[in-house]
């Protein structure tokens, strides 16, 4: 291939996502099991569960779940619900294949600051498509 790779905003990639702080699960509330994963910033893609019906996110799936002081990354295809504090929630725009996204962020070097926040840093950075992934030249890929 001797086309060029497209370089864009991280903002331009995304869609937007809005959660409702107050259906997201607070660390004291996990529980041990459950009807659904808690998905957080930490190590673990599940660090716990809950029975809240009302917590649970299915539309929309997959996502990619960011830790903010973690700089941790997620790949989420499954309903669960969403830990609280330091996360977000990651939704590439439609014509971007999420698991193409989901492995171009890990490969992205977002020094850590400590316990500060990191989106501020990701939301600088850029997204590489290839030719093929290009937006403007195809829809939709894989």
């Amino acid at each position: 291939m001797t086309e060029e790779w497209d370089n864009q905003p991280f903002t331009e990639c995304i869609e937007p996502v809005r959660v409702d702080r107050a259906k997201q699960v607070k660390t004291r509330e996990y529980l041990s099991s459950g009807k659904y994963p808690v998905v957080d910033q930490g190590q673990g893609l599940v660090a716990g569960w809950t029975d809240s019906e009302a917590a649970v996110i299915r539309d929309g799936l997959p996502y990619v779940v960011f830790g903010d002081h973690t700089r941790l990354l997620k790949y989420v295809d499954f309903p669960f619900a969403l830990g609280a504090d330091g996360t977000k929630l990651l939704k590439p725009k439609d014509d971007i294949n999420p698991l193409y996204f989901y492995f171009h962020l890990l490969r992205l070097d977002i020094p850590s600051r400590g316990y500060s926040r990191h989106y501020r840093q990701l939301k600088e950075k850029a997204i590489s498509l290839p030719p093929f992934l290009n937006k403007r030249r195809l829809r939709r890929c894989w």
